[in-house]
């Protein structure tokens, strides 16, 4: 056929721009399939990463669980819709989504927590002591402290510092509470 005369004509038969041809959206699938997977990215990534994995992991590794099976529960109902004969396509974008979903927020925030977190929890559980005078505490006393604040008047003695290199330079004075013997 010539182009002039195929546009006269309409649409090819079995087109989707053919008349009588519209596809129904399902807006209540569009909307779960956007929201749904960064839902549970957040709260995968979120257990992953802050205190629930620090003080309750196994809660933290069952929520991952949690994940994989709503991947799994989407990959049936996209099977199951298949062998029906109906649309598939809204379940195994569901699928897949959510298994990426899970897999990123369980990659990510397992490295936000062990690069991060797990510092900052390990420090917060140390004790905290304040206004700790050296010539009256020994170092021993403070082996499990996170934080120690001094009492006012002390300071570092300058005049006994020392340096020590090994790849880094670590330095070393001793702390003094005014002229008080150690």
């Amino acid at each position: 056929r010539p182009p002039s005369q195929s546009v006269l004509e309409g649409p090819a038969p079995g087109s989707v721009f053919a008349p009588g041809k519209r596809r129904r959206l399902n807006l209540v699938a569009i909307c779960a399939n956007v929201f749904l997977p960064w839902f549970v990215f957040s709260g995968i990534y979120a257990g992953m990463s802050f205190s629930l994995h620090y003080q309750h992991p196994s809660a933290a590794w069952a929520l991952v669980v949690l994940g994989f099976l709503a991947a799994a529960v989407a990959a049936s109902f996209a099977v199951r819709a298949r062998q029906r004969g109906r649309d598939e396509m809204w379940f195994t974008f569901s699928a897949i989504a959510l298994l990426i979903a899970t897999l990123a927020a369980t990659i990510f925030g397992d490295m936000n927590f062990s690069f991060n977190m797990q510092k900052f929890y390990d420090i917060e559980n140390l004790n905290t002591y304040p206004s700790v005078n050296p010539a009256r505490e020994m170092g021993q006393q403070l082996m499990d402290a996170g934080r120690v604040y001094f009492a006012d008047g002390t300071g570092l003695d300058m005049r006994k510092a020392m340096a020590f290199r090994n790849l880094d330079l670590y330095c070393v004075a001793p702390i003094v509470h005014g002229e008080e013997q150690l």
